[in-house]
């Protein structure tokens, strides 16, 4: 039995506006696009300056472990090296105020000032600038000889060149600022004598072949590149006085009383008289060191990428900077970091 139930005045519902679907209007989409843009803005700079924290850090720290190993083995050859009193040069320190020792150094467009890179008083190592290529180190030393079994004196260099990154392509905007450590087997020391003056000296040619010969003081191969991306080297040179506030007197750079000179380009450690061509009644001038203070510029990764592309010429010179060596100085001192050693000798005689 089926039973059919019936309401009266019944009406059908009528839809409400709310329940009615219906989609975004323009002005809601523009303002979900505003705030999302707003967003992502946020989100990118707060990335980026991640990115840039985190580039700057481990490019300092690159920086820091490239010139501590430098460093190191500097205080290595130092406090081994040999001196003896037979009118021969054993150690020497010149002032590089161009390219042209090792005639392995490629230029750019733009290339390392030369007279904005000479100011050698400055008050603090740190602040001064060690002319074009820095300055041209070399000693004899007994430090171990990583490279071979070998035990005796060698001779040992240190100096800046501006060399392609690698050997197949040699185009000027590929190369980088290295410090290169030449180092003579102790048995082509001997061979060549232990006489390190520029001109009459055993170690006048430049390398060969061999990445071992009497020419690598002038000339290091290749291969011997120590730490890259350092732009400037400097040293100052001391003997203990106890007449000296500081217990030191300055030799090098050092005008005849000691104080810091800005003309001082080469010291030669000899006991020959005939040496002190500038000042022959200085005994200053061509005097053994006791006391090295070493310092050494090296660039971040962004500063050699920065320094490249301004040399290449693929960034010009902002309109604010007078010349194109003032911004590169600005360039060099913004991305780079200076790092100083004092180190004793002790030297020993052969």
């Amino acid at each position: 039995m089926t039973y059919l139930l019936q309401f009266p005045n019944m009406k059908p519902q009528k839809p409400t506006p709310a329940s009615i679907s219906r989609g975004f209007t323009i002005l809601e989409l523009m303002v979900a696009l505003v705030v999302t843009g707003i967003l992502a803005a946020m989100l990118l700079n707060i990335s980026s300056g991640v990115l840039d924290t985190y580039e700057e850090t481990t490019g300092e720290l690159d920086s820091h472990l490239q010139a501590r190993f430098a460093l190191d083995q500097l205080t290595e050859d130092l406090q081994a090296a040999v001196s003896r009193h037979d009118g021969k040069v054993w150690l020497a320190v010149t002032v590089r105020r161009d390219e042209e020792l090792t005639g392995q150094w490629i230029g750019d467009k733009q290339s390392k000032p030369q007279e904005a890179s000479l100011s050698l008083n400055q008050d603090r190592i740190q602040d001064c600038r060690y002319g074009f290529a820095g300055v041209w180190l070399r000693l004899i030393t007994l430090s171990p000889d990583s490279l071979t079994s070998e035990t005796g004196a060698r001779a040992v260099s240190y100096l800046i060149d501006r060399r392609p990154i690698n050997k197949s392509n040699s185009s000027a905007s590929d190369c980088r600022y290295t410090l290169f450590r030449g180092d003579v087997s102790p048995e082509n020391s001997i061979e060549a004598g232990f006489n390190l003056h520029p001109v009459n000296g055993d170690y006048t040619e430049k390398g060969g072949g061999d990445s071992r010969d009497a020419g690598q003081v002038k000339n290091p191969a290749s291969e011997n590149g120590l730490v890259d991306n350092v732009i400037d080297f400097g040293v100052r040179l001391y003997v203990k006085d106890s007449e000296s506030t500081t217990g030191l007197r300055l030799v090098f750079p050092a005008d005849r009383n000691g104080n810091l000179s800005n003309t001082d380009f080469e010291h030669l450690a000899t006991s020959n008289f005939e040496d002190r061509d500038d000042d022959p009644d200085n005994p200053y001038s061509t005097i053994y060191p006791e006391v090295v203070d070493i310092m050494v510029r090296v660039l971040t990764r962004k500063g050699e990428l920065a320094i490249r592309s301004f040399e290449s010429g693929d960034t010009k010179l902002p309109p604010k900077f007078s010349s194109a060596d003032e911004y590169w100085w600005y360039l060099a001192e913004q991305n780079s970091h200076v790092f100083v050693r004092r180190i004793k000798l002790y030297p020993s005689g052969v």
